[in-house]
């Protein structure tokens, strides 16, 4: 008995040993799998996955890293794509500001030149050179908006404004501009209060009444409608130019955006990109479309402070009304237009 427990118990020990072995490398070697496909996942194949096999913890667990796998390879491209819009932005606000520059060191070389001897090319150089650098000042003021306006810490100083007297204040110097070239009307109720900042909305009101000059062929004319609603006031600016390319809609709002690819119209893109940007800082939305009867037309909603809310799903701004002497004033610098068409819902 003795002799065969002495040969049995270390049989016993090494089946044990061995069994145990068995049982552990069975169990890790799933784990391992998962590891070693872990460990060929790299930035440029972040779109693979681990095979999921098995229904136990196991499976659990590469069900978990595919999860998370997912998750990095979107939080990956989304870093992609900010680096392409800077990149992209980069390349932009670049070439737009060597246009006015490369000018500018032509009209010095020929001021150099000639402008001592001939008094007509100094005056026209001149004229160039302070043509280009106030391009380029306005230019540098508007990246520096943008550039404010990323800021998330940066809010509107809010106040109780009325944006009818605001948009009637807008047009008459909008008009003085456009002199006997462009009518400008404007139909507003008597008031139309909400809580913005006064200065950031008459730059927006700025920006997009110099849009549309520059879009409104002379004889045209510029509507600017103030319309409201429960919780919401509405600005809609409506010219009588070209109108917008369908296909080029979704993208009137980016940074440098053109409609004129020649860029034989004066801007350099930025001004609607600060004006949505200002407006969603408000709680409001800035929208563009084509106006049924021809023309751009771009609706500003903001909160009036009221006890509705603005949402993206706020009903259809309503008709204008006509002015009559207890309701909307009405100013033309020119003749006077149809109301608008209600424009689509913001969404």
């Amino acid at each position: 008995d003795v002799r065969v427990l002495t040969f049995l118990v270390p049989a016993v020990i090494l089946l044990a040993i061995g069994g145990s072995w068995l049982l552990v490398n069975s169990a890790l070697k799933p784990v391992q799998q998962i590891t070693e496909s872990a460990r060929q996942i790299g930035d440029e194949s972040l779109d693979r996955r681990l095979p999921v096999e098995r229904s136990d913890e196991i499976g659990e667990l590469a069900m978990t890293f595919n999860d998370l796998l997912a998750r990095l390879e979107i939080a990956m491209n989304e870093r992609d794509d900010v680096l392409d819009q800077h990149r992209r932005f980069l390349a932009d606000a670049s070439h737009e500001l060597r246009t006015p520059l490369t000018a500018i060191r032509g009209y010095t070389a020929m001021l150099a030149g000639w402008g001592l001897s001939d008094p007509a090319i100094a005056r026209e150089s001149v004229t160039a050179i302070d043509r280009n650098a106030t391009r380029m000042s306005m230019m540098i003021e508007q990246l520096m908006l943008l550039a404010r306006g990323d800021d998330p810490d940066l809010s509107p100083n809010l106040s109780r404004i009325d944006l009818a007297e605001l948009v009637r204040g807008a047009a008459s110097d909008a008009s003085h501009l456009a002199e006997d070239r462009i009518s400008i009307v404007t139909r507003t109720p008597e008031t139309a209060f909400a809580e913005v900042d006064g200065m950031q909305i008459r730059q927006v009101l700025d920006l997009l009444l110099d849009n549309a000059l520059k879009y409104t062929p002379d004889g045209g004319t510029i509507a600017v409608d103030v319309t409201r609603s429960p919780g919401m006031v509405a600005v809609i600016v409506t010219d009588s130019g070209p109108g917008i390319p369908q296909d080029q809609l979704p993208f009137v709002f980016d940074r440098f955006y053109r409609a004129d690819p020649s860029r034989s119209t004066p801007g350099a893109g930025l001004g609607l990109a600060i004006g949505k940007q200002v407006v969603a800082r408000h709680g409001g939305s800035l929208t563009a479309e084509n106006a049924p009867q021809g023309g751009a037309r771009f609706v500003m909603r903001l909160p009036s402070g009221g006890s509705i809310p603005v949402s993206p799903g706020m009903p259809a701004i309503p008709h204008s009304r006509p002015a009559t002497p207890s309701t909307p004033r009405q100013s033309a610098a020119g003749s006077k237009v149809p109301d608008p068409e209600p424009p689509a819902p913001a969404g």
